[in-house]
């Protein structure tokens, strides 16, 4: 299989996506916990990538609260297939959905909105 990763995280670069912080500090993206910040905490939260540095970005109300490493995106565990664990007794499949996918929205992800984020990588 050919495949070039900076093409793919510059895919994943173009989605935004709407989280909920939770009463840790994290959010839960593509089955992983991601550390948003203890002061963001119950509240909603935009999330981006930036490819370059391969970062989720936090946006709060249009400006960049915080930023996390996401090393489940490397391309070592992209080719090995590891960037989702699987959980134990959770049904996957569109017949297990939890809420329709709105018009406009990523398949299989009902919160993500399409369009890029401007400007993600410039800090």
């Amino acid at each position: 299989m050919c495949w070039d990763h900076q093409q793919a995280l510059g895919l994943l670069e173009r989605l935004a996506l709407t989280r909920k912080v939770d009463s840790y500090g994290y959010v839960s993206l593509y089955d992983h916990k991601v550390a948003a910040g203890f002061g963001l905490c119950g509240q909603e939260v935009t999330v981006g990538f930036a490819a370059a540095s391969q970062e989720w970005v936090f946006l709060q109300g249009g400006q960049e609260a915080r930023r996390s490493h996401a090393p489940n995106l490397s391309a070592e565990k992209v080719r090995g297939l590891k960037v989702r664990r699987q959980r134990a007794g959770r049904p996957g499949g569109p017949a297990h959905q939890r809420c329709a996918t709105p018009a406009g929205a990523a398949p299989g992800n009902p919160v993500a909105s399409a369009g890029p984020l401007a400007g993600l990588d410039e800090r």
